[in-house]
């Protein structure tokens, strides 16, 4: 189904995506080994005279222990959601509009926002796209301009405006160490736009079952950087031994 377009959003709805359903979590049961009380071990100890023990016991039938029975697994807990979208909250950066500058192409966009709507443009209208660069700081300025020339977008925008998120996040999020780090410090959280009913494709939409493509892209970067972050230590581990190593050696 189409998604309608709503005039009070504050993300970019051009791109309108058929809809697709969250992905569905799986729920492990956890279970424990039972015997059957019918067949307790226990009833097939030989029998003897009142007062008579024998001079050792019968191992043969006699179990060491009670039939084995595995300790339940310890319960992980369940990581609370991260939410992010109002200026006055936490993680505020994550999100398009945040006042963090972003170098492309050597030239400098004001927010990852000026970018990502000056990108509908650079190729084909370069004039339009810098317009948008450097009309005003405000992010809402360049989403504003970009819907009012939303005729001049690039045909593939639809096909391509997911990946060219994911560029325009690593790009911010690698220029910005302070916003590299919050990020990594996330864990394995789950990320989501909080958007509401003024995004279901970028946010969560109004119901919470929105698209959430921007949470998802910020959560593939976290993995690239977390990956990128242990290769470097690895390397910086095995520089340090052969540094030690070198100093052992008259």
């Amino acid at each position: 189904m189409a998604r309608t377009q709503n005039p009070n959003s504050r993300l970019d709805e051009d791109d309108d995506f058929d809809y697709l359903n969250p992905d569905e979590t799986l729920v492990r049961r956890q279970g424990h080994d039972k015997y059957d009380e019918d067949e307790d071990p226990y009833d097939e100890l030989p029998e003897h005279p009142p007062g008579h023990l024998p001079d050792h016991p019968p191992s043969s039938n006699l179990p060491d222990h009670p039939p084995n029975r595995r300790p339940p697994f310890p319960k992980q807990p369940r990581l609370k959601p991260l939410l992010f979208y109002e200026e006055t909250e936490r993680y505020y950066e994550f999100t398009n509009f945040a006042p963090y500058s972003v170098t492309y192409r050597d030239k400098e966009y004001p927010t990852s926002e000026h970018l990502f709507q000056a990108r509908k443009f650079l190729d084909h209208r370069p004039l339009l796209a810098e317009h948008i660069r450097k009309g005003n700081d405000r992010p809402r300025f360049a989403f504003i301009e970009a819907r009012r020339f939303a005729p001049e977008t690039r045909p593939d925008w639809k096909e391509k405006s997911i990946e060219i998120m994911e560029e325009i996040l690593e790009l911010k999020f690698t220029q910005h160490n302070k916003l590299r780090r919050m990020l990594l410090d996330t864990g394995e959280r789950l990320l989501i736009e909080n958007a509401g009913k003024h995004d279901d494709f970028w946010g969560n939409g109004a119901d919470g079952k929105g698209r959430n493509e921007l949470g998802k892209a910020l959560m593939r970067l976290r993995t690239i950087l977390r990956e990128e972050e242990r290769e470097a230590m690895e390397a910086a581990a095995v520089a340090a031994k052969g540094k030690g190593k070198g100093k052992g050696r008259r």
